[in-house]
């Protein structure tokens, strides 16, 4: 299994940042996305829990799909992260 990661917000100051981690496995040309737990991710685009590579590179792929799932976790609910500064 390899790990891809992808920057959901970047260092600044004395915050270091934050990222998620996604893991993926190639087989016969198909690529399977996994979370932290080992367990395969589900709904991977419109695909199932696979994608086929067409002569892709499955690190990009892997990494474009794990950004895709982030955006949509991310919502109207989610929580607002403000500037240290704040608003004045």
């Amino acid at each position: 299994m390899k790990q891809v990661s992808v920057t959901l917000r970047h260092r600044q100051g004395d915050d270091p940042g934050l990222i998620k981690l996604g893991f993926f496995e190639v087989e016969d040309g198909w690529l399977k996305m996994f979370n932290e737990d080992g367990k395969p991710t589900t709904k991977v685009r419109l695909h199932g829990t696979k994608v086929r590579l067409h002569g892709e590179d499955p690190h990009r792929v892997a990494t474009r799909l794990l950004r895709e799932q982030t955006r949509k976790e991310k919502g109207f609910n989610r929580r607002i992260e403000y500037s240290r500064t704040g608003w004045r």
